[in-house]
């Protein structure tokens, strides 16, 4: 049964390694990407160290590598923390609890290798070894990995309610590969403090740097079915990996490691044309971004354009309607009918400009009219000029809009 426990902490072990490479030499300039490295780095010591501890049957061997899982386990609470702050965006808000962190973390570790954090290693259920801990482990059980892990599922869960979108989807994430994982390495305590309990659990901690790496690295969140192919993917091949090792036989070493090849190069193709379809995802939204941003354009301009052309028109038409209606003098009727014509001609021109401006005014959301106070009667023209003027600005046929509401 032990040596099942020990092949869950190499898989933990590989499955940490390699996602923590990935994730942190995606870009090793950024603060999220060095603590979610630094994390898996802790993991991996705990993972390596747990399994070597449940292989071995020699008590001093069994209790070094406690030890040296220990350290490990110590770190991954204050990393954790120090990485949900990055991701949050709250390392410089929550700087004095990181420090805080820090200083408790290195405390603790100074007892790692004396009898006060692992007292000794006993047999207990059907493991060989299993370690007691001393009075400072509990300090680490409760301030560390209950303190430090739970306030920092605290702060991801109040972020969760007040943000939206594909950072929302994110913290989701986060949270589920936190309950997987850190849920999963709490099934180790029981047998610590003799409560006869197997830790189950412990194989399910090789999910949290899979789900952890893909929130980060944001590989298309929105799509369930995606994410859920290429855990599956690398779950399989970090299994089919190690069984080589742990079988008894050549034969059986062999016809796994044939395994695994095919399976390599299955995967291999499988994931190219996911990454593929995530590609060309990005390039349509890419381009669906830009469409918008030539629509909105497109649509100022016409707007820009429309107004600037109404503004002279509708002052041809006020003039136009005066002159016909004889303001300026009475005309003949050789002189009025190609008049009328102009101005028949001016109001196409006007409603056709209106009709760019409804359209536009559509597009953009909005469908309001115009009110206007006049405050000046303006150089040269009188209060009758100017309200036969607006008169005819707000007559149906013309469709401005424009509402004269009172002089002032």
């Amino acid at each position: 049964m032990a040596n099942i426990f020990a092949l869950s902490g190499f898989i933990n072990g590989v499955s940490a390694v390699i996602f923590g490479l990935l994730v942190y030499l995606k870009n090793p300039k950024q603060l999220v990407n060095k603590t979610f490295g630094l994390m898996t780095f802790a993991v991996a010591i705990w993972a390596f160290g747990y399994g070597f501890w449940l292989s071995t049957d020699n008590k001093e061997l069994a209790l070094f590598w406690t030890r040296i899982l220990s350290i490990g386990s110590t770190f991954i609470p204050i990393f954790f923390l120090h990485w949900i702050f990055a991701f949050l965006n709250l390392q410089k808000k929550k700087e004095l609890i990181l420090i805080f962190g820090y200083i408790l973390t290195l405390i603790l570790l100074s007892f790692v290798f004396t009898p006060f954090y692992v007292k000794d290693v006993i047999p207990r259920l059907s493991f060989p070894w299993w370690p007691e801990p001393g009075i400072v482990y509990n300090f680490y059980l409760i301030l560390g990995y209950l303190g430090m892990v739970g306030y920092g599922g605290y702060e991801l869960i109040k972020i969760y309610s007040k943000t939206k979108g594909d950072f929302k989807k994110q913290i989701q994430y986060v949270l589920l590969a936190m309950i997987v994982g850190f849920g999963g390495g709490a099934t180790n305590f029981p047998l610590w403090y003799g409560i006869p309990l197997p830790p189950y659990g412990n194989f399910l901690v090789f999910l949290y740097p899979l789900i952890f790496s893909f929130a980060i690295l944001r590989y298309h969140l929105f799509e369930i079915r995606v994410i859920l192919t290429e855990l599956l993917v690398v779950a399989m091949g970090v299994i089919l990996l190690v069984l080589p090792f742990l079988m008894p036989g050549i034969t059986l070493r062999v016809l796994t490691i044939a395994i695994f090849i095919l399976f390599g190069i299955f995967s291999y193709l499988l994931i190219r044309s996911t990454y593929q379809e995530i590609r060309r995802r990005e390039e349509l939204q890419k381009a669906y971004a830009e469409l918008k941003k030539l629509d909105v354009a497109k649509s100022e301009f016409i707007s820009i354009t429309s107004h600037q052309l109404r503004t002279p028109l509708t002052a041809i038409k006020g003039y136009l309607s005066m002159i016909l209606e004889g303001i300026y003098g009475r005309i003949s009727e050789k002189t009025k009918r190609p008049m009328e014509n102009v101005y028949q001609s001016n109001e196409r021109l006007i409603k056709l400009v209106n009709d760019i401006l409804n359209v536009t005014r559509i597009e953009a959301g909005r469908n309001e009219k115009l009110k206007i106070e006049v405050a000046d009667t303006g150089a040269g023209l009188t209060k009758y000029e100017l309200s036969k003027m607006f008169e005819s600005f707000s007559r149906g046929a013309a469709g401005t809009g424009f509402i004269l509401k009172e002089w002032v």
